[in-house]
């Protein structure tokens, strides 16, 4: 998955940014699926539901919340 998203891997500059998803004491990341370029979509689950989140790698920003 990193070698997807990741971009020119020549780069040898260390750019290291923090993101969040919010995720609330109760939710845990099931799964995480590169969508596409710009894109991962990442699975989270608490103890009642499976929802999934599309985010944006370029835009550093969630694009859509999936509910089940």
């Amino acid at each position: 998955m990193y070698l997807k998203i990741s971009g020119n891997q020549n780069n040898s500059s260390l750019n290291t940014t923090n993101f969040s998803l919010g995720l609330k004491d109760n939710e845990k990341i099931l799964e995480i699926e590169v969508l596409n370029k710009n894109q991962i979509l990442i699975v989270i689950s608490n103890s009642l539901d499976t929802s999934a989140i599309v985010y944006d790698t370029k835009d550093n920003q969630i694009i859509s919340i999936i509910k089940r």
